[in-house]
């Protein structure tokens, strides 16, 4: 190895800077090789794109008010999915000021202490969870 590098030591940094270059590159330089070298199975050759959709590629549109009353329909889902979470947030918002839910959160955990260091004792139970009003969920606490 020396008769390669002479009496150079590569140190790591530099080793690794090199591989680094060199893999990234690899990958880059065989997606080149591989799509030079790719021929089409079907023997047709790579035209580009036309301007325009060929007629025989033109499928009917379904009728106009179909389309359209889907389009409300999607609309007014999206609305929907707006205003909830719309709400979600305000919600969460009011729950730090005064409690909308039942529950413990935000309680500091009291120590104990033992040769002068504090020790908190944690355990994980399933719990219920009041996630909105009147909404118990199963959850880990």
């Amino acid at each position: 190895m020396s008769e390669l590098f002479g009496n150079r030591r590569l140190g790591r940094r530099k080793f690794l800077k090199s591989a680094g270059v060199v893999g990234a590159t690899l990958p880059v330089a065989g997606g080149l090789i591989a799509g030079a070298c790719y021929s089409d199975p079907t023997g047709s050759k790579a035209e580009p794109a036309a301007a325009g959709v060929p007629a025989s590629q033109v499928k009917p549109a379904a009728a106009s008010g179909a389309t359209s009353a889907g389009t409300a329909s999607a609309s007014a889902a999206t609305g929907q999915i707006d205003a909830d979470h719309k709400k979600g947030i305000e919600d969460f918002l009011k729950n730090q000021t005064s409690p909308l839910t039942k529950g413990k959160g935000h309680t500091p955990l009291a120590p104990r202490l033992e040769s002068g260091v504090k020790v908190w004792d944690l355990t994980m139970d399933e719990v219920d969870w009041e996630v909105a009003p009147g909404q118990v969920e199963k959850g880990r606490g």
